[in-house]
């Protein structure tokens, strides 16, 4: 009360300041260990800021430029601690459906091995991509739904929010780059490969779910591969741009001054996206080149050409192998990437009306 009545504080008062400065600061402190440490809901932390803004009214009317800027620095590093678990809970739900699509397209790439009906099998394939892919994106959603609350806990400031809005696009990148590093080790490429294409992506910290470690070790599935081809490439073309667009309404429209503040998504994780599909689909024809070249030498080393017959046809590995290991690759590229090639068919066109006399 002395202090706004313009007298000139005594000593005892000149050291409120630093008291209330030490005390806050602790406090402060504090709060940020058990929020690390415990990572509550963001509305209970959102709540609990209201709170202990309501208790210190009366202190803040005493002492309103030092509380201001005490609470501020304090509330944007909780924010900021609290966006940061949200999203990490994110990544590990992401890795998490990737490793269960894996589980399903090897449980339906071995049942259309053993007899059943490859298209049918095929068609189960879209359905548990497209509910992963779906599960994918719910997981941005979620997250950005989770931290929207932040927006109310810093108020009109809005330096603090542009703070916060720079820290959830970074967020949202790491998030979306962690589909691109789990592709990556899924074939035992190193990501660092893809970040140093942009300078960009080589300097921004990376989301690192422990999850990961368990995609490397999971065995090689041509289904899945175009599986990660087909997500990858819907992450480029609209997805990820989907992702921002409800980041923007949820974030900027309700910041005071939202006008003057932009969310957009970046090239480089759409560029991301692209490279991380662009080196899969180069990888499953790697690995499928490398399983019919398996077959035609096995097939050449296990005959004696000194006694056999001079070949008049295709051998019968090719016929019954090789051929059919040709319309399985097919079929899971004009299904799973939609290819709108018509599909081939299964018997042998006759050739002798291609002989000539020579």
């Amino acid at each position: 009360q002395k202090l706004q009545e313009g007298r000139a504080p005594t000593e005892e008062e000149g050291l409120l300041p630093e008291f209330v400065s030490a005390r806050l600061v602790e406090m402060f402190e504090r709060l940020f260990g058990l929020i690390e440490q415990k990572r509550p809901p963001i509305r209970v932390l959102v709540s609990c800021m209201h709170s202990i803004r309501d208790a210190m009214i009366r202190l803040h009317s005493s002492l309103p430029e030092l509380l201001t800027q005490l609470c501020l620095a304090a509330v944007g590093r909780f924010a900021s601690s609290a966006m940061r678990s949200a999203f990490a809970d994110a990544a590990s739900s992401l890795v998490q459906e990737l490793c269960k699509l894996h589980g399903e397209c090897k449980r339906l790439q071995e049942s259309g091995n053993s007899g059943q009906s490859e298209n049918s099998g095929l068609n189960e394939v879209l359905e548990q991509i497209a509910k992963s892919e779906h599960a994918l994106l719910m997981t941005a959603f979620t997250a950005l739904t989770k931290c929207q609350p932040l927006v109310t806990m810093l108020g009109s400031d809005f330096s603090s929010c542009q703070q916060l809005l720079g820290e959830l696009h970074d967020n949202l990148v790491r998030l979306f780059l962690v589909f691109c590093e789990a592709s990556l080790r899924y074939i035992g490429r190193d990501p660092a490969e893809l970040w140093s294409l942009d300078p960009v992506l080589a300097g921004l910290p990376k989301a690192a779910p422990p999850e990961l470690e368990e995609v490397g070790g999971l065995d090689w599935s041509g289904v899945f591969g175009l599986a990660l081809v087909r997500i990858g490439r819907h992450l480029e073309m609209k997805a990820i741009g989907k992702a921002w667009s409800i980041a923007r309404e949820l974030f900027i429209e309700s910041v005071a001054g939202g006008a003057k503040l932009e969310l957009v998504p970046p090239n480089l994780t759409i560029r991301a996206a692209r490279g991380t599909a662009q080196v899969m689909i180069s990888h499953y024809v790697l690995v499928s080149g490398q399983r019919l070249a398996y077959f035609f030498r096995n097939s050449i080393q296990n005959k004696n050409w000194m006694t056999v017959r001079e070949p008049r046809a295709p051998s019968v590995i090719v016929e019954t192998v090789i051929l059919k290991e040709v319309h399985a690759f097919d079929a899971q590229l004009a299904n799973i990437l939609g290819d709108p090639r018509k599909s081939r068919p299964s018997e042998r066109r006759p050739l002798n009306r291609f002989k000539d006399s020579m």
